[in-house]
């Protein structure tokens, strides 16, 4: 391996990973190959063509095949995966592991030497590529890991027999990702604590990075002209989830609660697996005031989530989740939005609690929950200056010029 005298500066780095936009879920993979780039290092993204949830190439993909592209003045190799859609645990296994012999496919064009490959995931299906990539270049090798594989395995209903052999197979497959990774990064103190029980090496912590350009406090009627679907909304007291509908997310406890607010419109947007379940729940209660949208342009997120008064986080009644930092959190904060942690105690309620940018409920207490949304409706006081704080949270903990000096030590230290 090379010492730290002989990388160049700027470095060369590659991110492997699932879902970049304009596709869904891949946003903290964009957040960091920006926050390399403003350092000054020369960022090159190997990724899927957008096709989530549907599986279908979108957004203008439809009918290529390898694409390669310049967003940001980033270079965007995206590789084709099975069109086949993200629902149930084989059907994802089989796109996984076409976007693994995929990032082979894409080897001649990633052109230059690379000096950094940071791996995002989904595991192990990003590290196999880089691991060659890593050969191939003679390049240190950073696993980003945000989720608490195979632990979380347990969140997904299928045969106990599939259960077992899937989570034998992580675990024996985590302890060679981690024995090949020069260096290992995620985003929670909890998620860093799991992880340790595979590897003695050192494990960062980054817990995000935003452009607060980007998403940033606007004036509520400003946003409603960009983002006219919410224009409904403009009168009314309104609290806004945004992303996935599934099993994890137990949405439920926000839907019991909406029947108990009646002066407050709750908004869902996003899809999954229990989409149409949370609509026949809501339709079969006769709950007036719940919205179910589906998914919006990621452009258009600042202006949706400045259309409402109150933002919300809703994780399933499972300790495991409790280790969770979803994106949308720091969305919420960076757009200076309140935001109301439905989940088990962990670090969303940690976050919220020590800047005082919004509030806790535990899982399945929709009571609770409609009393602290009722609470914060008639004090918009209250909502103005937890609103204040959770913008200073995002100020002080997730820009992009923060993550970008984390990950340049991250680097540095992976150098031996």
């Amino acid at each position: 391996m090379r010492t730290r005298s002989d990388i160049p500066a700027p470095r060369n780095v590659l991110i492997i990973g699932m879902n970049f936009p304009p596709d869904f879920g891949g946003e903290r993979g964009w957040n960091i190959a920006r926050a390399l780039k403003l350092k000054g290092h020369n960022v090159t993204i190997l990724t899927n063509v957008p096709n989530f949830p549907s599986g279908k190439a979108q957004f203008g993909y439809s009918g290529r095949s390898i694409v390669v592209e310049l967003v940001d003045s980033i270079r965007i190799i995206r590789v084709p995966t099975f069109p086949l859609p993200y629902k149930g645990v084989i059907s994802r296994l089989l796109i996984f592991t076409s976007f693994s012999m995929g990032c082979l496919l894409g080897t001649p064009f990633v052109r230059r030497r690379i000096d950094v490959i940071i791996s995002r995931g989904p595991q192990p299906f990003a590290e196999m590529p880089a691991f060659v990539f890593k050969k191939l270049f003679g390049a240190s090798l950073l696993s980003d890991i945000t989720d608490a594989w195979p632990e979380a395995l347990i969140l997904v209903p299928m045969n106990p027999i599939l259960l077992r052999a899937l989570t034998l197979a992580g675990r024996l497959l985590n302890a060679l990702i981690y024995e090949a990774a020069d260096g290992l990064i995620t985003h929670t103190s909890q998620l860093r604590d799991i992880i340790s029980r595979y590897t003695r090496k050192p494990i960062h912590v980054l817990t995000a990075a935003i452009d607060l350009q980007e998403f940033r406090p606007l004036e509520r009627n400003v946003a409603i002209e960009q983002a006219p679907v919410l224009a409904f909304a403009r009168d009314r007291f309104t609290v806004l989830y945004t992303g996935m509908i599934g099993v994890a997310q137990g949405l439920e406890t926000i839907v019991e609660a909406a029947a108990l607010c009646s002066g407050v419109l709750f908004v869902v947007i996003g899809g999954g697996e229990h989409k149409q379940k949370l609509i026949e729940k809501i339709r079969a209660e006769r709950i007036r005031n719940f919205h179910v949208l589906g998914y919006q342009p990621h452009d258009a997120m600042p202006y949706l989530l400045n259309s409402a008064d109150l933002c919300v986080i809703s994780l399933a009644d499972n300790p495991l989740l409790g280790i969770a930092l979803p994106k949308k959190f720091f969305e919420y904060a960076a757009c200076g939005k309140p935001i109301i942690c439905v989940s088990p105690a962990g670090e969303l309620k940690r976050l919220v609690e020590r800047w005082k940018s919004g509030c806790w409920v535990p899982p399945g207490r929709p009571d609770l929950l409609a009393a602290k949304i009722d609470q914060l409706a008639s004090d918009r006081r209250s909502v103005e200056q937890m609103g204040w704080n959770a913008r200073r949270m995002a100020e002080s903990l997730f820009s992009l010029e923060a993550a970008g000096e984390a990950l340049e030590r991250i680097m540095s230290a992976s150098w031996k």
